[in-house]
């Protein structure tokens, strides 16, 4: 694609809630994902991507705001939401030109009882089309477009009832879904999204947030993906550590000393019924990839694949998020630009709410509001160009910080907690802190240089009229023969 062709590129962002990295198959999964895998050819494949919070929705609000969970004052999952009306950069997306629409999971607005009285919210930072469905979690026990679809084919209240049951006496057991498959969340989300992307004209750029509302527990997957996989061939879980006693008190003390799901039959169960679900995504991420194809816009569409966070499927006696370990907080990042991105490798350290201004880049939006985020187009042309000198993550007031070898965790008191070398010891069994002070010290400077530029600096956007003052007066600046955003 030419930096001088008029048309911008469509944008597609792909996401999936609770997806650990290598659960696609180009990071090394035992699940098959092979049209993501196919994508990830023509793509910069980012191997070093954490998430800013370890849990969904401090996660997805940084993202929204391309600020960390202090700043905003949500540590973990709660009462938490985007400001009507704040400039967000899906807004400065629509502002230059696109049709904005998002479906399936977005968890920015008050959640209340009914998903459809929310969508004036979802309009308000940025989008025009809404149809937000939870997963199963979430929608148990809220209404929306998705379980008005149930309710109408008389199987919500089943479904409700199967839930409770899981909840109640089985919430690790893995079990197929009820639903029929097309009313399935990963299936009737991305059909959602794909009969919007069909209408649209075919001479003006848009913009589909397409959130897979799975792998997010429970587990799920409907037939024939809840049988694809078997237990007895599942990837041993790495173990507990018995070497990697923390060094002071942390919500990571805390959660270690808790209890450890160490029954291999149920873990093995649950990770073939996440592999299935897995599988699943990957077919309807097919789906939609040829509805581009079909539409004649491959050449013009820009694609970004990614995750709130991971989950720890057995890895260290544990399930779900919440916690620092790799297999938490790593998430995929594939990123494509027709004409730029070959298949190649970046071990630059990102981070998820990087995706924002990545793809306002992409779109020759302006972002004019105060975010702490970083295009990352610069590694997607030359995959070996740095980011940033180290990454962080926030969880329950404990901060995480690495610069891609190490990992260390300190607490809220600004102890240090535990210290991985992920090269010598990728399974995070041993606490090094005693012998690498150095380390220790490098990455704590670290920490308080990212914690102090993002803490000191920070604007709440707030203030709506004062940001479209500012906008129009980018959007004034940028020249009429701006480039596309993906240059040649």
């Amino acid at each position: 694609m030419s930096a001088t062709d008029v048309r911008r590129p469509n944008i597609l962002l792909i996401m999936a809630d609770q997806l650990r990295r290598d659960a696609l198959g180009v990071y090394g999964s035992w699940a098959d994902t092979p049209h993501i895998d196919e994508l990830a050819r023509s793509s910069t494949i980012f191997d070093r991507a954490v998430t800013v919070s370890p849990a969904c929705q401090p996660a997805r609000l940084s993202l929204a705001m391309g600020q960390y969970p202090h700043n905003f004052g949500l540590w973990s999952n709660g009462p938490g939401f985007v400001p009507a009306g704040a400039p967000t950069w899906m807004s400065a997306i629509r502002d230059a030109g696109y049709d904005t629409s998002t479906f399936g999971k977005l968890h920015l607005g008050r959640l209340g009882k009914d998903l459809r009285k929310n969508e004036d919210h979802a309009v308000s930072i940025g989008f025009d089309t809404v149809n937000e469905a939870l997963d199963a979690r979430g929608c148990f026990a809220k209404m929306s477009h998705m379980t008005q679809a149930w309710a109408d084919a008389g199987l919500l209240e089943a479904f409700r009832d199967d839930h409770a049951d899981r909840l109640a006496n089985a919430p690790l057991e893995a079990r197929p879904s009820m639903l029929p498959l097309d009313l399935y969340y990963d299936v009737y989300v991305p059909s959602r999204a794909i009969d919007h992307i069909a209408a649209l004209p075919a001479d003006r750029p848009w913009f589909c947030n397409l959130s897979f509302p799975g792998p997010h527990e429970p587990w799920d997957a409907p037939e024939p993906y809840a049988s694809m996989y078997a237990p007895e061939d599942a990837p041993t879980p790495v173990p507990v550590a018995t070497d990697a006693e923390p060094a002071a008190p942390s919500y990571l003390d805390k959660m270690l000393r808790g209890v450890a799901h160490r029954d291999r039959a149920v873990i093995a169960g649950l990770q073939a019924n996440y592999a299935g679900s897995v599988r699943l995504i990957d077919d309807q991420v097919g789906r939609v990839l040829e509805l581009i194809r079909e539409r004649g816009e491959w050449e013009h569409t820009v694609i970004a694949i990614t995750s709130d966070h991971g989950e720890m499927n057995g890895d260290h006696g544990r399930v779900y998020k919440g916690n620092f370990y790799q297999s938490a907080v790593s998430v995929p990042l594939i990123i494509r630009i027709p004409g730029v991105t070959r298949g190649e490798r970046s071990a630059a350290l990102v981070e998820l709410h990087d995706v924002g201004p990545t793809l306002a880049e992409l779109a020759a939006a302006p972002l004019v509001v105060e975010q702490f985020a970083q295009s990352l187009v610069p590694s997607c042309h030359d995959p070996t160009a740095p980011a940033r000198a180290v990454h962080i993550s926030e969880y329950k007031r404990d901060y995480m910080v690495s610069d891609g070898r190490y990992r260390l965790v300190v607490n809220r008191d600004a102890d240090s907690v535990v210290l991985h070398d992920l090269q010598q010891d990728p399974g995070e069994q041993h606490n090094v802190l005693t012998g690498h002070r150095d380390v220790e010290l490098e990455l704590r400077e670290g920490l308080f240089r990212a914690i102090t530029r993002a803490q000191l600096t920070a604007k709440r956007p707030g203030n709506v009229r004062a940001f479209r003052l500012q906008k129009a007066e980018a959007q004034a600046r940028l020249a009429p023969d701006q480039p596309s955003g993906v240059p040649e």
